[in-house]
């Protein structure tokens, strides 16, 4: 299981050839006739972050700022940085929490503003996850 955010219209293309090109180059070619990958939707980001924390969710992605920037659409429904408060348990329960950027999440606790982010179940799937959401991110930038 894998939870990401493509909830909304504006955006929901590219946001799911993003997530194409990041489970593809992880798994390899898809088998359609086999499940080994379900993606869910949590509307909320603090449920997802909690899914990966308890071990439901291997992995988290919330790309829509970086999707409706790459668009040019200057307003849109994001994740909001007070949303990702439960970020802190999720990294003392062994995940990986991290900005777009591969970095530390690093957004003000405000209650407004847009933040994407990327989690990982613990530090070995983000070894292997991580390498690849960059590349892909980058080759959308370039695209």
């Amino acid at each position: 299981f894998v939870a990401s955010c493509n909830f909304f219209l504006g955006a929901k293309e590219l946001i799911a050839r993003i997530e194409e090109a990041i489970f593809s180059q992880h798994l390899g070619v898809a088998e359609p006739w086999r499940a080994e990958l379900y993606v869910d939707l949590y509307l909320s980001s603090g449920a997802q972050v909690a899914e990966l924390a308890l071990g439901r969710d291997r992995f988290a992605l919330d790309v829509r700022p970086f999707a409706h920037r790459l668009l040019g659409q200057t307003r849109a429904l994001c994740s909001h940085p007070y949303e990702l408060c439960t970020a802190v348990s999720a990294q003392e329960a062994g995940c990986i929490i991290t900005g777009l950027d591969g970095g530390p999440l690093d957004a003000p606790m405000l209650t407004m503003g847009d933040v994407g982010w990327v989690g990982y179940a613990n530090a070995d799937l983000a070894r292997a996850l991580q390498p690849i959401v960059q590349s892909v991110l980058r080759a959308q930038e370039r695209a």
